[in-house]
């Protein structure tokens, strides 16, 4: 009896340094493949980089749509734009009651203040 408790206990300690070696196979599997995909990730992010540059993005505007950088830029500064205080609702009234509403700054009163639906 106690013959076939030893063969027993060999068997299963056989059995599970199998199993032990299975899995580790099994993790050297998963960690080449981790390896792998992190070098993946990095070729990624390097092309992603590469194609998010100011540089290839305006070569492409300009190769394949045909668009060009425009040199005739217009600066428009608003009365109130060197930190005073834009004009409030009852102002702006008055402003484009004024000006007839064709001045040429009451275009830019739409856009200062509060924006409500009626406006």
């Amino acid at each position: 009896m106690a013959i076939m408790i030893m063969i027993t206990l060999a068997v299963s300690l056989g059995g599970v340094r199998l199993y032990s070696l299975y899995l580790e196979y099994r993790l050297s599997d998963i960690n080449a493949k981790i390896d792998a995909e992190v070098s993946k990730k990095v070729q990624l992010e390097i092309r992603l980089a590469s194609l998010l540059s100011p540089e290839r993005i305006y070569s492409n505007a300009r190769a394949r749509l045909g668009m060009e950088a425009r040199r005739d830029f217009v600066k428009i500064a608003l009365p109130w734009a060197d930190g005073g205080q834009a004009p409030s609702q009852v102002e702006r009234q008055a402003l484009r009651a004024e000006s007839g509403g064709r001045s040429r700054w009451g275009w830019t009163l739409n856009f200062a203040g509060e924006a409500h639906a009626k406006d």
